[in-house]
């Protein structure tokens, strides 16, 4: 189950661009292990980007609707749940999830739920940013033709910075991104190109493949 937002990606980029990679990443981890692929849900908590453009929905609201949905998964016989996020502002509401399920179903009973952030398994983390390279490459990689590279902005750049500057950034993007960054984007989309996105999706994909085999091979060990 994919797992996005509708929030601005600077000038260059769609709005969709968090729901379309997470969308992927799952499409690809599906098809790898012969998984059953839900439809994305496309909003998430994006409040932090205002006043530039954002769809959002609350912590709350976003938890209750996947634990709805996860235990309407288990009525119809599905047992294990991997969800895949694509914005670090849903990282809290899935965070929740676990608790939400149980107590839905009932007796400590309902699906086991796994989620996993896409960006966490690539072999640089760091890459990710905000509309900058990474994004900018696997949008390239997944739909070119809705990328405007002739738009695309330098953002915020933090190499050389002090860990502690950038610690106080990345707190003040969790309440305000514009304010951050100053024009939406963090990070340098410069020299992006599809086949460093085909790369990056395909770490991504292959690490959490690996990662769901020992999980749910861990599950049935239990269960026998």
């Amino acid at each position: 189950m994919p797992v996005g937002s509708l929030e601005q990606h600077g000038p260059h980029l769609p709005v969709s661009t968090d729901s379309v990679i997470a969308s992927e990443v799952s499409r690809m981890v599906a098809e790898q292990n012969g998984y059953l692929l839900m439809p994305v849900i496309a909003y998430g908590v994006s409040y932090e980007h205002a006043p530039l453009f954002n769809a959002s929905t609350s912590p709350d609201s976003l938890s209750r609707m996947i634990s709805d949905l996860c235990g309407s998964l288990y009525g119809s016989g599905i047992c294990n749940i991997i969800i895949i996020n694509g914005h670090h502002g849903n990282m809290e509401a899935l965070g929740r999830l676990e608790r939400l399920v149980k107590d839905s179903t009932g007796n400590g009973g309902g699906p086991a739920v796994r989620v996993f952030h896409y960006w966490r398994y690539m072999q640089r983390q760091q890459e990710l940013g905000h509309a900058g390279f990474a994004e900018t490459s696997m949008m390239l990689a997944i739909s070119a033709g809705s990328v405007r590279m002739d738009l695309a902005q330098k953002g915020l750049v933090t190499d050389g910075m002090p860990p502690e500057r950038v610690r106080e950034i990345s707190e003040l993007a969790k309440r305000s991104f514009p304010e951050a960054t100053g024009n939406g984007v963090w990070g340098d989309p410069a020299g992006a190109t599809a086949e460093a996105g085909r790369r990056l999706l395909g770490e991504s994909a292959d690490g959490i493949s690996v990662a769901c085999a020992e999980w749910l091979g861990g599950s049935a060990a239990q269960a026998g």
